[in-house]
């Protein structure tokens, strides 16, 4: 495991010296790359590692019919799983560099150092179907930002095609045009607690009622099973969001100038979304997932609220030291597949 704390560090050091600056784009630009390479020359790393290694098998075999049409496509186009997993790290972090790239142009390697901890683990090792719908969403709200609704759709679309759960990130373009007023948010996380005591006695309902649906009726079958729907408790991560949401509150109503920005404005908004569906959707740990394509805001709003404060690298170090957290959570809950190797050791 020392490995991943290893690139950790290196990426943590270089966020503490980042700048607008040659050094640092040719830092991140070098850190994109060793990203991409960690990721994509495993192997045997990630709980669905063997199930993705079973199906690239049987899909160039002519079996088509189990995963989404594009994520099938990449299996049936690419000779091998390894050429396979190598494609899939490359679309993932192309998507996640151009996201940060437009929303903090100057913060990619902080950004970079906080999706490590937090999100890596579970996008980019296990679940990599959807880590690559979520890297594209991330990226089509640029055009969400600058009103551009066919390329948003269509990208979300293409998105969908590699994991179908990316539908629930179509109502982002119209939900980021609501003007959310103190009162209106808290009469929204009002509601949304109500709502998740209704669905924690009624989530069999629920999941029978989704699983008519033809594009989502295996997964529902599947997450009806108690194994997969139990309710998630109050974790370690939804703590640190909702503290992240009255700090950021407290930052709009002293600092309202500082949220003209429309990137900044969408993200905000965003985040706030993401909040209610934490609260919404924890009736079921298995259903949080679809948050995920909104959660993963919060890395933008970390990054908000160490550049609201004056001196800026205490800040980033209690981000790091918080992000550090997360990746030991990560890397030790449940009976993950993380002893990592790669390709050459085949």
């Amino acid at each position: 495991m020392a490995i991943y704390y290893i690139l950790f560090t290196i990426l943590a050091f270089f966020s503490l010296l980042e700048r607008n600056n040659k050094f640092s784009k040719v830092s991140l630009k070098i850190i994109l790359l060793l990203l991409i390479l960690f990721v994509g020359l495993r192997y045997q790393v990630g709980n669905d590692y063997a199930e993705y290694y079973t199906y690239h098998s049987l899909i160039q075999q002519g079996v088509t019919n189990y995963f989404e049409p594009l994520f099938t496509l990449l299996n049936y186009i690419t000779p091998t799983p390894d050429l396979m997993f190598f494609v899939s790290s490359v679309i993932s972090f192309i998507f996640l560099y151009l996201a940060f790239r437009y929303f903090a142009p100057n913060n990619g390697i902080l950004l970079f150092t906080l999706y490590f901890g937090i999100y890596l683990i579970i996008f980019d090792i296990h679940i990599i179907r959807q880590g690559i719908a979520i890297a594209m969403v991330l990226y089509s709200w640029k055009f969400a930002v600058e009103s551009k609704m066919i390329k948003f759709f269509s990208l979300v679309l293409i998105a969908m095609g590699f994991h179908s759960s990316a539908v629930v990130a179509l109502p982002a373009y119209f939900l980021t045009k609501v003007k959310f007023t103190k009162q209106l948010k808290i009469t929204l996380l009002s509601i949304s607690t109500i709502i998740f005591f209704i669905l924690l006695f009624f989530k069999d309902l629920v999941f029978n009622i989704i699983s008519l649906i033809p594009l989502f009726e295996r997964y529902a079958t599947v997450y009806l099973d108690p194994e997969f729907s139990s309710t998630e408790p109050i974790s370690f991560g939804f703590m640190l969001n909702i503290i992240a949401f009255f700090i950021l509150e407290y930052i709009i109503v002293k600092r309202p100038t500082s949220f003209n920005n429309p990137r900044i404005q969408f993200v905000e908004k965003i985040f706030f979304i993401s909040i209610l569906a934490s609260i919404l959707l924890r009736f079921s740990s298995i259903a949080l997932r679809l948050n995920y394509y909104y959660q993963i805001s919060n890395i933008f709003i970390f990054a908000l609220i160490i550049f609201s404060f004056k001196e800026k690298i205490p800040i980033k170090v209690i981000f790091i030291i918080i992000t550090l957290l997360y990746l030991y959570v990560n890397l030790n809950t449940g009976h993950a597949i993380l002893d990592y190797k790669t390709i050459l050791s085949k």
